[in-house]
């Protein structure tokens, strides 16, 4: 049933944590790092790979590009990327991008959006998502003299717009009580509507579903339409290095209990989260939970399953778990696994529809750890994920892929590709050449000198908004777009 198994983007010795972040088209993968943005063939060959600022670098003004997110539109066979840049800085923006065919090494429309226009706020930790109408990307900002934090800025572009090489028209929502409030990847054209989740209380057990709707120019963000409750309460973090492994004392840090992605599919959310067991006390494991919500009218927020990747005894942590379901609702989450008798290694389990509720079959190690790893440029945080992705394979909408970070040798971290394939009675696609391109050709990339280490901006803790949300909308200036071409 498995079927690839290849290396991703790999540590070029200059940032922690990479970001782990890929996605699969119909005939190539994009790993997107905070090292580099890498393409390579379904079958693991490398066409491309460029520091990520680079890939930016025709917008101007960009000094560094971080958390890194890339989605396949299998709808409008397009690419989509996205970037916080110039982090705690006054000149910070987030950054969209769209593939203009379903090539990634082709051209690009990239555009650049300022976070602030006065200079006070910078973005971190962006995520991404879309529908048939728009891409969001929702992040978190702070103030840039002293980092408190400000709230959710959620941006609605116009999907139609960013496709066409427009001006890069958007709606930004200014929200106080969000927090990492992630935007699903709608598995539905025709959806109406954009479901945002976000990890609410992990003491009370509740997660928030808040929603995008309206027309296109006029949209309006609704907080808070739904809270769907576990049964059982989780903590949202432990120590800051809090995962054992293989060989070392020192242990790894496993970070908190934030949505780390969120899909819809067939009239449900799916989301994923790392949480801290025991609910009270001092926490002595992480775990990968994931969930299935109902949003049907009348129903809406109706817990349909919850499940956990995880060990009582206490053997095995479990973080950065990411998630897609495929058309068949057969669904598979990756993971990093961490023990004190493994080094850290690239996971995943999957689940047929027809299994039993709330389960997951076996726990699968698809990229063994092969070292101890610790690096922290001296801060004393051994960084790791931020996060990972699953995505179902777009030409048949059955297999699933998902890129993972694992331990490699010599102190690195790598990332690591593979697939299951759920598929019956379907052929194994055959990697296709790139097409001839009739646009600008590719350039060689120059030499760049060895980037001093650098570690990105370590995700905030979450916040304990206001349980009183309102919905608000703010127009905002066109962004500055631009081609790019590998």
């Amino acid at each position: 049933m498995r079927k690839a198994d290849f290396p991703g983007g790999t540590d070029n010795g200059a940032v922690i944590p990479p970001d782990t972040q890929g996605t699969v088209g119909p005939n190539h993968l994009m790993a997107v790092l905070n090292s580099n943005v890498t393409i390579e063939t379904r079958t693991g060959v490398v066409l491309s790979s460029i520091p990520i600022a680079s890939f930016w670098s025709s917008l101007g003004g960009i000094n560094e590009a971080f958390d890194p997110r890339v989605l396949f539109d299998k709808y409008a066979d397009r690419w989509i990327i996205s970037a916080g840049a110039n982090a705690a800085s006054p000149t910070a923006y987030i950054l969209i991008g769209v593939s203009q065919t379903n090539d990634p090494t082709g051209a690009w429309n990239l555009y650049k959006v300022s976070v602030d226009t006065n200079g006070a706020g910078w973005a971190d930790y962006p995520t991404l998502g879309f529908n048939g109408d728009w891409i969001v990307l929702q992040t978190n900002v702070f103030t840039v003299s002293q980092g408190a934090y400000v709230g959710s800025y959620i941006y609605a572009f116009d999907k139609t717009d960013l496709y066409a090489g427009g001006a890069g028209r958007y709606t930004v929502f200014h929200d106080p009580t969000g927090f990492t409030d992630y935007p699903a990847v709608t598995h539905d054209n025709a959806l109406a509507t954009e479901y945002l989740v976000r990890n609410w209380d992990g003491a009370s057990g509740t997660l928030r579903i808040s929603t995008i709707t309206g027309a296109v120019g006029a949209e309006v963000l609704t907080t808070g339409v739904a809270f769907p409750k576990a049964a059982n309460a989780w903590q949202d973090a432990g120590a800051e290095n809090f995962a054992p492994q293989l060989g070392s004392t020192a242990r790894i840090d496993t970070d908190d209990d934030r949505i780390e992605n969120c899909v819809y599919r067939n009239g449900s959310l799916w989301a994923a989260q790392t949480v801290y067991f025991p609910a009270t006390g001092t926490p002595t494991r992480s775990s990968a939970q994931w969930w299935q919500i109902n949003t049907a009218g009348g129903n809406l927020g109706v817990v349909q399953q919850l499940g956990k990747r995880d060990d009582p005894s206490g053997a095995f942590d479990y973080a950065y778990p990411t998630l897609d379901v495929n058309a068949n609702d057969d669904m598979m989450l990756g993971y990093s696994r961490f023990g004190a008798s493994q080094y850290a290694s690239a996971n995943y389990s999957y689940r047929l529809h027809g299994d039993p509720p709330n389960t997951l079959e076996a726990d699968t190690v698809f990229k063994a750890g092969e070292a101890p790893y610790f690096k922290d440029f001296g801060t004393g945080d051994n960084r790791w994920g931020d996060y990972s992705n699953v995505a179902v394979d777009p030409i048949n909408d059955i297999d699933l892929w998902t890129i993972q970070e694992y331990a490699g040798m010599g102190n690195t971290w790598g990332t690591w590709w593979g697939t299951i394939a759920l598929s019956r009675n379907i052929a194994t696609p055959t990697a296709t050449a790139t097409a001839t391109r009739t646009s600008t050709p590719t350039p060689t990339p120059t030499p760049t000198r060895t980037p001093t280490p650098t570690r990105t901006q370590k995700p905030r803790r979450t916040p304990r908004p206001t349980r009183t949300p309102k919905p608000t909308r703010t127009s905002a200036a066109t962004p500055t777009p631009a081609s790019h071409w590998f």
